[in-house]
């Protein structure tokens, strides 16, 4: 079965989605462009899902 397309932006980098790159995270799935940058949100959820403030560097502030 194919997967069904869905309007949105990559959590990690904005661009359109394909939606058989997702991931859950405290309830609510998010989706990514490629499987990169599905495994980059994975590290650090919390930063990609707008838990945590994240300076200019990328790093946790």
């Amino acid at each position: 079965m194919p997967a069904t397309k869905i309007k949105a932006n990559c959590s990690v980098c904005g661009m359109n989605v394909d939606s058989k790159f997702k991931a859950d995270y405290k309830g609510q799935t998010y989706y990514f462009c490629s499987e990169n940058d599905r495994k980059e949100f994975q590290k650090r959820p919390q930063v990609y899902a707008g838990l945590e403030r994240v300076s200019k560097t990328g790093k946790a502030a």
